[in-house]
């Protein structure tokens, strides 16, 4: 009885503080960096890894958090010199890197020593990506780059990890899940109070590409389509109209940094996909119509924000009918890229050319480090096996999750339907990342990403086997 109490003392003390624990820590975060330049940047990055030793291990709630934070924090600061790597025997070494890194052995440290036959649960329903992994590990063995590729394979673990985590804390107190969602919103409180010192002191710059100056736009848009994720399931599928309104301010003002931000892939994916989805909810033929809403509100934005149209052509169409007369889209050299790719790829179709070979292949051929659509660098890599495994993921997640939404919205378990709404969007904005960018390797992305898919998971389970938990 004391320990219940105890525990309901702390979630109210948690409520009352959490918005502003990750506030007060990103004004810290933000002033360091505008006084002390990319020195703050590492200075906050190293705390992260201390904390991280020191207080997670073994503690799969405080694990989960600071992958967040970390995940929220590297969002916004990858773009500091001073974290974008240097070179280290064939691979670049970066703060990405070293977080992620520290991150991968508490939290393999935390599984062993929680271990048990139960546990095991927690890795199947990632099985494919997993064994993508697995490929991309066995690939840096006769990669001509095998630390790159050794690289690129545990980046691609990590996330698998830590959602193993995940389904592990919950099945073992299920109360976790309340808590990771306010961790989750944490990270993007901590995402947005950043951006707003960062304003305030003039070291945030909005130009005609987007958020500029000190921070990553690209990397804020793409870190915040999963939390967006998130709210716009609590905005739909809240326990409460507290929660309702919380899950609709959070995505709101989400849906306004993604489109700040100018990343095209993440603006079509929020205002083209999540948005009208969550207005229309689950099932396929709603999502016909979600589609076609979701057209109308994307073609919107092209026309009325014109540094977001540029970005498209040239010269940016004022009418429907120059749309549909230009000359074609501006890829930004993407179509180049794309092309070289697979026409090489096509030399080793089944097993590739090794984990780390397109980055390689690009530096040689573009002068750039990827090739802008991560299906067809694990083609080049990984041959079609590991496409294959990547793709087989993906639509089982995406199967899954909108299965189980769609059946909890159906039952009116309002709960449920949350989860797996934020699992479906979460997985829906990474397959459609994957398609320009390089996102299967940014832990930023893929860390939260991965923990709501385990989040709903872990629903499913407690509800079919309620004796597990």
């Amino acid at each position: 009885m004391i320990n219940i109490q105890a525990r309901a003392l702390r979630d109210r003390g948690w409520l009352t503080l959490g918005p502003i624990v990750p506030a007060a820590l990103a004004v810290f975060i933000a002033t360091t960096i505008v006084l002390a330049g990319s020195a703050g940047a590492i200075a906050w990055f190293a705390v992260l890894g201390v904390v991280a030793i020191a207080w997670t291990v073994g503690r799969p709630r405080a694990l989960i958090a600071i992958a967040l934070l970390y995940s929220a924090s590297f969002g916004a600061i990858t773009a500091v010199p001073a974290l974008e790597g240097i070179r280290l025997g064939g691979t670049t070494v970066s703060g990405a890197g070293v977080g992620t890194t520290v991150i991968l052995l508490v939290a393999a440290l935390t599984l062993l020593s929680r271990a048990d036959r139960q546990r095991v649960s927690g890795f199947l329903p990632f099985a494919a990506f997993w064994l993508l992994a697995f490929i991309q590990g066995v690939g840096a063995l006769y990669s001509p780059a095998p630390l790159e590729g050794a690289k690129q394979a545990v980046l691609i673990g990590v996330p698998l990890i830590i959602a193993a985590v995940t389904y592990d804390a919950v099945r073992a107190a299920p109360e976790t899940q309340h808590a990771v969602q306010r961790y989750v919103l944490a990270s993007a409180t901590a995402l947005l109070v950043f951006l707003a010192v960062l304003a305030l002191t003039g070291a945030l710059g909005v130009t005609d590409v987007g958020l500029g100056s000190s921070i990553g736009a690209r990397s804020i848009a793409f870190f915040a389509l999963p939390t967006l994720s998130l709210s716009l399931a609590m905005w739909r599928h809240g326990r409460d109209a507290r929660e309702k309104l919380h899950g609709k301010w959070y995505s709101l003002v989400l849906l306004l940094v993604v489109v700040a931000t100018l990343s095209r892939t993440a603006t079509a994916v929020a205002l083209g996909m999540l948005l009208p989805l969550r207005l229309i909810g689950a099932g396929w033929r709603r999502g016909i119509v979600a589609l076609v809403v979701g057209i109308l509100l994307f073609f919107g934005a092209f026309q009325f924000i014109a540094p977001f149209g540029r970005r498209f052509f040239l010269d940016r169409p004022g009418s429907l009918r120059d749309l549909v007369v230009a000359d074609g889209l501006n890829t930004m050299g993407r179509s180049t890229m794309w092309a070289i790719t697979w026409s090489a790829a096509q030399d080793r179709i089944v097993l590739g050319h090794g984990t780390g070979a397109a980055r390689l292949l690009m530096q040689a051929t573009v002068e750039l480090e990827h090739p802008h659509n991560d299906y067809l660098k694990v083609l080049y890599d990984s041959g079609a096996i590991g496409v294959t495994a990547l793709v087989i993921g993906l639509l089982m997640a995406l199967a899954r999750h909108g299965r189980d939404w769609k059946d909890a919205e159906r039952r009116g378990q309002q709960e449920s339907a949350k989860y797996h709404m934020a699992a479906f969007f979460a997985a829906i904005s990474f397959a459609a990342c994957l398609f320009t960018d390089n996102v299967l390797v940014y832990t930023f992305v893929t860390i939260p990403t991965f923990v709501l898919l385990a989040l709903s998971v872990a629903r499913e389970t407690k509800l079919r086997h309620p004796s597990t938990v």
